[in-house]
């Protein structure tokens, strides 16, 4: 394959050398959303456009922290803000790649935390957010797939686990501070072998007690 990973290398240094040229926007800081019929830039340089263009490669590291932490300003830091769990997925998967726990978790509070305070178990397509005080219908549904990317980061960050090799056969677990006073976590991963099971107790991301509890064929590192 070394003729194909050659020629996508070509391709894709030329896709960021484009985009870089044309869609940077130097007066703003931050990439254009996209370019309009004339080869003008467009007004617009929202969140989630530029955590997709950090995430996959076309800014530099210098400026995908930069804009990572501007993103968590929220509007005040220039961008149009996003508006569902589709468009946070970039934000969030940045925020994770960067080690932004605790503006990660801040807007899985915010966003899904909603979800749970109006009964839901299931998550939503958007957010409440920008809808009017106290209405009645605050998502277009309040069953969609695009919201359970959650449990990724719920998974690695807080209930600890992490693979080191491929199907399971070595794991970590290492619960991290996600800046929320978390006592009580259980959850399980389902691998070829069986279930991964932890719980663990604590205050303040302190742990007092943890228990794992992992089937033959996965071996804790």
């Amino acid at each position: 394959f070394a003729k194909q990973t050659q020629a996508w290398q070509v391709a894709f240094d030329a896709l960021k050398k484009a985009v870089n040229k044309h869609l940077w926007c130097k007066d703003r800081n931050a990439y254009a959303d996209a370019l309009l019929e004339d080869g003008s830039q467009s007004k617009v340089s929202s969140m989630p456009s530029n955590a997709a263009l950090c995430l996959y490669g076309a800014a530099n590291p210098k400026r995908s922290k930069l804009l990572a932490q501007r993103m968590a300003m929220g509007p005040q830091g220039g961008l149009v803000d996003f508006g569902s769990p589709l468009g946070v997925f970039y934000i969030t998967e940045l925020y994770d790649r960067l080690g932004m726990a605790k503006e990660l978790f801040a807007i899985i509070t915010e966003h899904w935390g909603e979800m749970v305070l109006q009964g839901d178990s299931c998550g939503w397509e958007q957010f409440k957010k920008g809808l009017a005080p106290g209405a009645y219908w605050p998502t277009r549904s309040r069953c969609h797939p695009c919201s359970a990317v959650v449990l990724k980061y719920l998974t690695r960050w807080v209930l600890g686990i992490q693979q080191h090799q491929a199907g399971w056969k070595s794991f970590s677990v290492k619960p991290r501070n996600t800046g929320i006073n978390i006592q009580r976590v259980w959850g399980s991963i389902p691998t070829p072998q069986g279930l991964i099971r932890v719980s663990w107790s604590g205050d303040n991301d302190k742990i007092k007690k943890i228990c794992v509890e992992s089937p033959a064929g996965c071996k804790q590192a």
